[in-house]
């Protein structure tokens, strides 16, 4: 199952094929992605072979 990261424009910034799968706030090419608001979408199975799908909001904040 695929779960992805959008910026605030609706491009997709970021992938993840596996249900382990993380963001580290970097793009796709390897970029730190700046500070902002990201829309995320994660899907995944249960124990049970439920779909999971839960979408929301994120704030990306650098120390940098």
């Amino acid at each position: 199952m695929v779960s992805m990261i959008y910026d605030r424009w609706g491009v997709k910034i970021y992938e993840w094929d596996s249900e382990s799968g993380v963001w580290d706030g970097h793009t796709t090419t390897v970029s730190l992605a700046s500070n902002g608001v990201y829309y995320f979408i994660l899907n995944a199975s249960s124990v049970t072979g439920d779909v999971i799908e839960e979408k929301g909001f994120v704030q990306l904040i650098s120390e940098l």
